[in-house]
């Protein structure tokens, strides 16, 4: 129970980050809005954020790792754990939003507006999410980490909602490409520290 309390409170304190982020009352904040089908609770989705300047929905699967390790073997099976978990997550969100349609989804989170909504998916790795190829993780979602998220949030504090989805999707191209495929960034402060930023093969005599 200690564990889970932990949990839950440092969810609580992420979530309250992420509040910080998008100010009211432009943005509208939610957490831990539950999809339900038939009755039950197919998944939940922790935060979202709505821009009411451009109509657009930014909905979050806050996933905090287990902190890197050095075992290669081990921090890949942590890697192939998130990825297939937030895999179907993506799923279970992407098959309510069509089901829902835009006036579902207006109606579940309280949204009035005449316009259509610009939906986006963000899975936000606590430590990283630079992930290779290997891994198959579902494009329909952008896959971020908050220092790279908090970072670039900070450049773009008052970008609207749909022009930084697609302005943080570059960056992470372009972070990801710039970094080994074992590499990783842990935020520390206003810093980002890469760990492990090359592979180098022992040489042979």
């Amino acid at each position: 129970r200690d564990w889970f309390d932990a949990a839950n409170l440092r969810e609580l304190r992420w979530v309250s980050e992420l509040r910080t982020q998008f100010a009211a009352p432009r943005w509208h904040r939610f957490d831990g809005v539950k999809i339900k089908r038939a009755g039950k609770t197919v998944t939940d989705i922790d935060f979202v954020a709505y821009d009411s300047h451009d109509q657009s929905v930014i909905l979050f699967q806050l996933k905090w790792q287990q902190p890197p390790v050095q075992d290669d073997r081990l921090r890949r099976n942590n890697g192939s754990s998130l990825v297939g978990d937030s895999n179907k997550w993506i799923s279970d969100v992407a098959d309510w939003i069509e089901m829902a349609g835009n006036s579902g989804i207006k109606e579940r989170l309280s949204i009035r507006t005449g316009e259509d909504l610009r939906i986006h998916l963000v899975v936000l790795g606590r430590y990283h999410a630079h992930f290779t190829e290997s891994l198959d993780h579902d494009p329909r979602a952008l896959w971020c980490d908050w220092g790279n998220f908090i970072r670039h949030r900070l450049l773009q504090p008052h970008e609207a909602g749909s022009d930084f989805m697609q302005s943080l999707a570059k960056s992470v191209r372009e972070m990801t490409a710039s970094v080994q495929p074992e590499s990783f960034f842990i935020p520390l402060g206003d810093l980002l520290v890469l760990t492990n930023p090359r592979r180098i093969q022992p040489a042979r005599g």
